[in-house]
């Protein structure tokens, strides 16, 4: 997932208590902003790989500013998010992209295009209130970073066990050869 700085995510956790005063307790409550890339299973061993795949592809990826800012009340998704802007969004379509085809297809689950959630599985009536009660959003960070995330059941939430920053340096080419 890629996930925002503290300043966003404390602006996040603003508006879904903003939006919990107004429509009662909604799916995704307490989750901490993020924007989903993937979702998987893994062995331990297929982790470790896994986790190698995601930190090369940060190697190579260059930090970017990021805006989202097309907040969408959905009747028909019973969702709240926010979807990027014109040029944030031709950005942020590639980068999930190229994660994407890095990351494999195996036991991985992807999500729609990236979009940033506020609240899921509302009722009819929690729509409505909802779209009263939130006023224009717009989040603008660094996309710099992407985070690994393991459900804690204890916490009934996930947490982040891992953080890749962007370093972008040249991307690593293959295998090394023993003979190079």
């Amino acid at each position: 997932m890629v996930h925002p700085g503290n300043e966003i995510i404390n602006e996040v956790k603003e508006i879904k208590n903003s939006l919990s005063h107004s429509i009662g307790w909604y799916s995704s409550r307490n989750a901490e902003v993020h924007i989903t890339l993937a979702e998987f299973d893994a062995d331990p061993n297929e982790f470790i790989l896994r986790l190698l795949r995601v930190k090369n592809f940060c190697y190579a990826q260059k930090t970017r500013n990021v805006k989202f800012d097309n907040l969408v009340i959905s009747d028909l998704n019973n969702m709240v998010f926010l979807l990027p802007n014109s040029e944030s969004k031709i950005y942020m379509k590639g980068f999930v992209s190229k994660f994407r085809k890095m990351f494999g297809f195996d036991h991985v689950t992807y999500g729609s295009s990236a979009h940033i959630s506020i609240g899921k599985h509302l009722q009819t009536a929690q729509i409505l209130l909802a779209k009263q009660a939130i006023g224009e959003v717009s989040l603008n960070f660094n996309c710099e970073k992407i985070a690994v995330r393991k459900f804690d059941p204890f916490a009934n939430q996930f947490t982040v066990i891992y953080e890749f920053y962007f370093l972008g340096e040249q991307p690593l080419e293959g295998q090394l050869s023993l003979f190079e």
